[in-house]
């Protein structure tokens, strides 16, 4: 069952990423990331409000578990960090590298579940890693858009030392990720899913914010970008919660091996709402993915 809360995770993910191309060409990508971040926030705390009934109990509820809980906090600090580390690599590094290498994290996740005492069986080992092979072939294959650095310098290539620069960026980003989905599923075993999404993105929120407010300028959205902006925040935390309610299920790491698969289905949605072609390698890059995760289903 966590197998499929990560593939529909990946689906709205998917759907949230096609949504990113309608609304940062004007406002930019970091501060899409802000605003979605922002709504997603704000729908947490409305849908946390409707389920503890009152406010009289919800002020208990939040310093029981955000104050005493560190993995929440951990949860929403790595988040934060993934999140800016993957949008820093994909800024100065080609998609060819970036991509693959933060598409590793879905081993980290095992890696991270077998160290914490969770039993991997032998089988999920190789299906993973060929899922993650899937991730790296369309990723290596998908068309990419300029980064920010050749637009800037008007070349057909990227100096080596951004190359190093976005390998770092997108292991941080992976490692993040990774680490990320291992808290917010400890915390979520033991709680409130919801409660765990909403305090977690609370911690993010305040980090990226933080940040935001000494690096950039921010643009306030029109009304229609609004609309785009909040269907992406509702979107994404439906998602991570997800994930993280996965880790109340029978094996949670298959949560986040799944939901890495979230590129999978922007592709599949352009493809059919945008009317984007897929080439030879996308194709089988799709089908090695979904081979591998519904040999693990059935196993």
């Amino acid at each position: 069952m966590s197998l499929i809360f990560g593939i529909i995770a990946a689906a709205l993910w998917g759907l949230h990423d096609l949504l990113v191309r309608l609304v940062s060409q004007r406002l930019g990508v970091l501060n899409s990331l802000i605003w979605v971040i922002f709504f997603g926030t704000i729908f947490l705390f409305f849908f946390s409000l409707i389920q503890f009934n009152s406010l009289a109990i919800y002020p208990e509820n939040l310093s029981q578990s955000f104050f005493f809980r560190q993995e929440i906090i951990l949860s929403g600090v790595f988040f934060s960090i993934a999140m800016l580390a993957l949008f820093k690599s994909l800024k100065i590094g080609p998609l060819a590298i970036v991509a693959p290498i933060i598409g590793i994290y879905p081993i980290i996740s095992l890696i991270l579940a077998y160290l914490s005492g969770a039993e991997i069986r032998l089988i999920f080992w190789p299906l993973v890693f060929f899922v993650v092979l899937g991730i790296a072939i369309i990723s290596i294959a998908t068309p990419e858009e300029s980064s920010q650095n050749e637009l800037d310098s008007h070349k057909k290539y990227w100096p080596m030392q951004y190359h190093f620069t976005a390998i770092i960026y997108s292991l941080l980003a992976a490692v993040s990720f990774a680490i990320t989905f291992h808290f917010g599923q400890q915390a979520s075993n033991s709680s409130n899913t919801l409660e765990v999404s909403l305090h977690s993105r609370v911690v993010t929120f305040t980090v990226i914010f933080l940040v935001f407010i000494f690096t950039q300028t921010i643009i306030i959205p029109r009304a229609r970008e609004i609309f785009f902006l909040g269907l992406m925040g509702l979107l994404d935390v439906a998602a991570i919660s997800l994930v993280f309610g996965a880790g109340k299920l029978e094996m949670p790491a298959l949560a986040p091996v799944a939901a890495a698969n979230f590129g999978i289905f922007t592709l599949i949605l352009a493809y059919f709402i945008l009317g984007e072609k897929l080439n030879t390698l996308q194709v089988a890059g799709i089908i090695s993915v979904f081979s591998c995760l519904t040999v693990i289903l059935l196993v």
